[in-house]
């Protein structure tokens, strides 16, 4: 299944994201940041929505929103 994931550089998607890698899920990050550190299993990082095939996607998961592990 490919997962686009918003906010998956942040505190919850840095423990969400190598676990959905795991179990075979190609996932895909939208991020605001320019050059993110990216989770373990995420295989590609994106800017702007755009740039996603939303064809291809079968899920979303939002996370993004004000920081929480600060």
């Amino acid at each position: 299944m490919h997962v686009l994931i918003t906010g998956g550089t942040g505190f919850i998607g840095q423990a969400l994201c190598p676990r959905l890698g795991a179990a075979g899920h190609d996932l895909t990050v939208l991020t605001r940041q320019s050059r993110p550190r990216l989770p373990q299993g995420v295989a590609r990082a994106v800017n702007r929505l755009e740039d996603v095939d939303s064809s291809s996607v079968d899920a979303v998961i939002n996370l993004a929103g004000e920081p929480i592990g600060e």
